[in-house]
């Protein structure tokens, strides 16, 4: 009983269930809960709450502890690169640069350079083309 209640062995079973937690929230949404402190349990109980069917065995209940484990971390995975790849996002978001960059070069002042370099132009344009009555 000692053993079970020693600071080192609560500390070990958080270590080994907030992670787990952790991921099954990612997997089954912000609403899961789950009252077990056992890994395995909290593994099936997502899974199942996420509405994920299991192929091979008629539940996640009476599916081998290593297959349940491999699957979690497989939709695990999927559910990360999910989240870091999501192409609206990056289009938005260089829609969003292109935009700005256009408003900041309307809004930029020609410099003594630019002014310099645009007479220029205008010069051997103006030698090449004839002078534009235009402007």
């Amino acid at each position: 009983m000692r053993e079970k209640t020693s600071e080192d062995s609560i500390s070990r079973l958080i270590a080994e269930v907030v992670p787990v937690r952790y991921s099954a929230v990612k997997i089954a949404g912000e609403k899961f809960s789950c009252d077990s402190l056992d890994p395995l349990k909290i593994k099936r109980s997502a899974l199942d709450s996420a509405g994920i069917k299991c192929r091979k065995y008629s539940s996640w209940d009476t599916a081998p502890d290593a297959y349940v484990t491999a699957y979690f971390d497989a939709k695990e995975e999927r559910k990360e690169n999910e989240d870091e790849e999501d192409p609206d996002d990056d289009k938005q978001r260089s829609d969003d640069c292109i935009r700005n960059f256009s408003r900041d070069m309307k809004r930029a002042k020609a410099g003594g350079w630019q002014a310099t370099r645009d007479s220029v132009r205008q010069s051997w344009l103006d030698k090449r083309y004839g002078t534009q009555d235009g402007k």
